[in-house]
């Protein structure tokens, strides 16, 4: 401690520019962090449709993607799945997703995690496990 004061006197700003201050850092946004929202409602109504299947070539879901199958798959928002043939966002209570929802119901294989990005609830696709056509 009497170190960093004794480097704070001679050197008052180069420490500060180094981020190495004993002061705690205050940044410009206090609070929550500020997050760019997915896009939402008639804009999604555009998006491409993607059957995603599993490994085992059973599909599990219908997907509105943005861009297509041009880009990997590694989240998919659950208010952009369109079609669950199998009805494995139906058998969760509530709307809370659980580990046991996301497995193929054909041949068990679990090809994803629930969470929640930028405050949406989403599916996070574990890579290799789907394929999207």
């Amino acid at each position: 401690m009497l170190w960093s004061a004794l480097l704070m006197m001679l050197f008052p700003y180069s420490l500060r520019a180094l981020s190495l201050s004993p002061l705690p850092c205050r940044s410009v946004h206090s609070g929550a962090a500020l997050y760019a929202m997915p896009k939402r409602g008639s804009v999604v109504d555009s998006y491409r449709s993607v059957d995603i299947l599993c490994t085992c070539r059973t599909k599990l879901f219908t997907y509105k993607k943005k861009n297509g199958t041009k880009s990997n798959l590694v989240k998919m928002y659950v208010e952009r799945i369109v079609d669950d043939p199998f009805g494995i966002l139906t058998a969760s209570e509530g709307n809370e997703l659980t580990e046991d929802d996301c497995v193929c119901s054909n041949c068990n294989q679990k090809f994803g995690r629930p969470g929640v990005i930028k405050g949406l609830p989403a599916i996070k696709i574990i890579g290799n496990r789907v394929r999207m056509k």
